[in-house]
């Protein structure tokens, strides 16, 4: 009785604790980057232009200017950064640290500040898995490459990027997957790792599924949008 006890008392601490975490990762990852710049410099709602994506990409087409859209990019970017090595910092473990990643990338899809619209959280995401382990991204980028080459849009490359990457992880060794580590974390929670980030950015892409569609019928051009 007396451990039954213990375990009750230390489950409601450890959901705290990675509420707390996931709530660390959500505030960094939603300051509206490309909203306030496009604002300042261009005095445009990116949320009513373009797109209406709040990322690198739409900041790119609303201003013309490849500058401010990288910008855009990198300090989203540095969100997800931000948020994994706060996490590591205030010493977390693999899935408090995941948990803040994932809030980061939940932030920027659904900040408070754009009454929860916001990215894709790509971008995100390839900061974040920087301290962590970057065959994800690694992956990511082979498949996205393939699919562009092949004469699909860029959201159509996304989807499918997203969706193969876990895979790939899951199929490469372990003796490579622990090449392109840069944490000390076990290859399984890596791999069941990748897993939840695809679903949190999947969804991200829930309302470009028809242009997806639609480019993979040869049906109408895609709305191209990355972020």
């Amino acid at each position: 009785m007396t451990h039954l006890a213990e375990i009750h008392n230390i489950c409601p601490i450890l959901v705290i604790s990675y509420l707390l975490f996931f709530l660390g990762g959500y505030l960094p990852g939603s300051f509206p980057t490309a909203y306030l710049l496009v604002r300042k410099w261009a005095n445009l709602d990116i949320r009513s232009e373009g797109s209406g994506n709040v990322g690198g990409y739409n900041t790119y087409r609303v201003t013309g200017s490849s500058r401010m859209g990288t910008v855009v990019g990198l300090i989203d970017g540095a969100k997800g950064l931000i948020a994994v090595v706060g996490a590591l910092l205030v010493g977390g473990d693999f899935w408090h640290v995941a948990l803040a990643l994932i809030g980061a990338i939940v932030g920027h899809n659904y900040s408070v500040w754009l009454k929860f619209r916001g990215g894709r959280g790509l971008a995100t995401a390839a900061g974040g898995v920087l301290p962590i382990g970057v065959m994800y991204g690694v992956h990511w980028c082979i498949v996205w490459i393939v699919a562009k080459s092949l004469g699909r849009g860029i959201l159509t490359a996304n989807v499918f990027a997203v969706l193969l990457a876990p895979l790939l992880v899951y199929l490469t060794p372990d003796s490579v997957l622990r090449f392109f580590m840069t944490s000390n974390v076990p290859l399984a929670d890596y791999r069941l790792l990748s897993v939840l980030l695809s679903v949190v950015l999947l969804m991200g892409h829930v309302n470009g599924i028809k242009e997806v569609v639609a480019d993979l019928k040869g049906v109408q051009p895609e709305i191209e949008n990355p972020e």
